[in-house]
């Protein structure tokens, strides 16, 4: 405390504290913080003493040398103001920091692999049906590198009832890896289940190739006129029975289907990219801009 020469008084006093700011994180990371610090009298009341900023804003200096690991400051405010209790309203000084966070570690650590994953899981689409190991063992590999990669981006966080932009993010994810998986259940077994039918309708076009070979080598008998003949018998003709069409129809129904085995893969390989596309588009408007 120093006296000067117009009869004023200087009163100087270095204060250093740790702080807390309470957080809403339903944008993270994608977020933006607003944490205020005030100054404020503990015995005198507005009544006995008043605090002001001498210079408004420009008396606040140094926040440009300020390095956060996660945050950067990109604004921030000077007021003055009060509080009221039962004693009394005592003065206020505040600074009103507004905080931004660095989006680009989190690019690298959650955002990029988990929409990596993604993409891999497609991969099955494009491998065949039947190479079931090869399949199988890459839908749920990449199931469980996503089950762990959501584990521990939870684990960082702190614990909070609430959705988080990210959670959105990763959940969203693990549906699309775990809906390849669920694709290639479906194709297996519809190949599986049409499989024997398919075998069945070959063998009854055997027979019926096979009776048709014996018709044509063996003879026509004509019978005798009786009157209780058709038409055609008495003209000397006979008719050979053909098999119904529709059993070769379903034969080639049967065909149909296994090929459309391939083309639920074919539907998937549009479908899940474009998909993904629109909710990476959607998700980054709402949380980014």
């Amino acid at each position: 405390m120093t006296r000067n020469k117009n009869e004023t008084v200087s009163f100087q006093l270095i204060i250093t504290a740790k702080m807390e700011c309470e957080m809403d994180l339903r944008k993270y990371p994608m977020d933006e913080q607003s944490c205020p610090f005030i100054l404020e009298s503990y015995g005198y009341t507005t009544e006995d003493m008043t605090y002001e900023w001498r210079e408004g804003e420009k008396s606040i200096s140094g926040l440009k040398d300020i390095r956060l690991s996660q945050f950067t400051i990109y604004d921030y405010k000077a007021l003055q103001g009060y509080g009221d209790y039962e004693t009394g309203r005592y003065p206020q000084l505040q600074m009103l920091l507004l905080f931004r966070r660095q989006v680009f570690f989190f690019f690298l650590q959650t955002y990029i692999p988990a929409c990596l994953l993604v993409v891999v899981s497609w991969v099955s689409f494009f491998i065949n049906p039947d190479s079931e190991p090869a399949r199988v063992s890459l839908s749920v590999t990449t199931v469980l590198t996503m089950t762990t990669l959501v584990s521990g981006t939870r684990a960082q966080l702190p614990k909070i009832s609430y959705i988080k932009a990210i959670d959105v993010y990763l959940v969203v994810c693990f549906v699309f890896v775990f809906a390849a998986l669920l694709e290639y259940a479906a194709v297996n077994y519809q190949s599986r289940y049409y499989k024997t039918p398919r075998k069945s309708r070959k063998s009854k076009k055997a027979e019926i190739e096979e009776f048709q070979l014996e018709e044509k080598k063996a003879p026509l008998a004509v019978p005798e006129n009786d009157g209780s003949s058709p038409p055609a018998a008495r003209n000397g003709t006979a008719r050979r029975r053909f098999p119904s069409p529709k059993v070769l129809t379903s034969f080639r129904g049967g065909r149909k289907i296994i090929e459309d085995v391939n083309d639920i893969d074919k539907f998937c390989r549009v479908l899940f990219p474009s998909t993904f596309a629109v909710f990476n588009a959607i998700y980054w408007i709402v949380y980014a801009v």
